[in-house]
């Protein structure tokens, strides 16, 4: 091949190599300062809430709900700032979870390295909508549709990765991540439901009814919040127990279902 072949594809090589530096660039950039895309803005003890439009007042009385949630969190740290992001504009969210490459639909995400919480109004409602009448399942999870319910399971994130180290974080088995998270964002709730009872709950598990056949991750979701709670409440272990590595799924599915004979 002649050189002036090689010059040129080198050339090439090093245009795209350089326009895939910058398409990374702005992705960070967006994630990171997102902020020309939200007009309003609500400060509020240690919150800072931004939305594409404008913020309903009734979001005081939803931030003090999500307080008193995490006031029942055992790694909670209240002077922690939680920079949230509502997207009333569906189009706006599903441009943010593309950015970051997360699953779309949802409810909201976590940018946890960015300390910055997206929040889909629409998908919110929608959930609500789709499960309503099924309270005896959906209640104390994100399965409700609750706004407060969503905020307060996204900062939990936030929570879980200021205790661990980055690999530690990383290598979290999705139930325990996803199952701290939902834990403890209702347990406040949950505590103070005299007729709760979480035999019931695992037995919400097999109503195919509701769930399907298939084991699906919704069901996931839901199954590995009952194993944290059960952990939690029922074993007393504490949050560094149970992130511990000796700590497995398999084993607290196989215990939890001999405790629930």
């Amino acid at each position: 091949m002649k050189k002036s072949t090689l010059k040129k594809i080198g050339k090439w090589a090093l245009r795209l190599f350089l326009f895939w530096c910058f398409l990374l660039l702005m992705q960070f950039l967006i994630i990171a300062v997102p902020y020309p895309f939200f007009s309003e803005k609500l400060e509020y003890k240690n919150y800072i809430l931004y939305s594409d439009a404008e913020i309903d007042s009734s979001f005081y009385q939803i931030l003090d709900n999500v307080d008193k949630r995490l006031d029942a969190v055992e790694i909670n740290k209240p002077t922690l700032i939680h920079r949230l992001f509502l997207c009333q504009n569906e189009k706006l969210f599903r441009f943010f979870a593309f950015i970051s490459e997360t699953d779309y639909p949802q409810q909201g995400f976590n940018g946890t390295f960015f300390g910055k919480i997206f929040l889909s109004d629409e998908f919110i409602t929608k959930v609500q909508t789709v499960n309503k009448g099924h309270d005896e399942i959906t209640q104390y999870s994100f399965l409700e549709g609750s706004v407060e319910e969503i905020i307060t399971h996204e900062i939990v994130h936030t929570l879980t990765y200021e205790m661990l180290e980055f690999s530690e974080y990383r290598s979290l088995p999705f139930w325990k991540m996803e199952g701290y998270a939902e834990y403890a964002a209702n347990i406040a709730l949950i505590k103070k439901d005299t007729l709760y009872d979480l035999h019931k709950r695992v037995e919400s598990l097999n109503d195919d009814s509701f769930w399907g056949s298939d084991f699906g991750v919704l069901r996931h979701y839901y199954r590995s919040q009952i194993l944290i709670e059960y952990l939690s409440e029922i074993k007393g272990l504490s949050f560094n127990d149970i992130v511990a590595d000796d700590i497995k799924e398999a084993e607290v599915v196989k215990e939890l279902k001999e405790w629930n004979k």
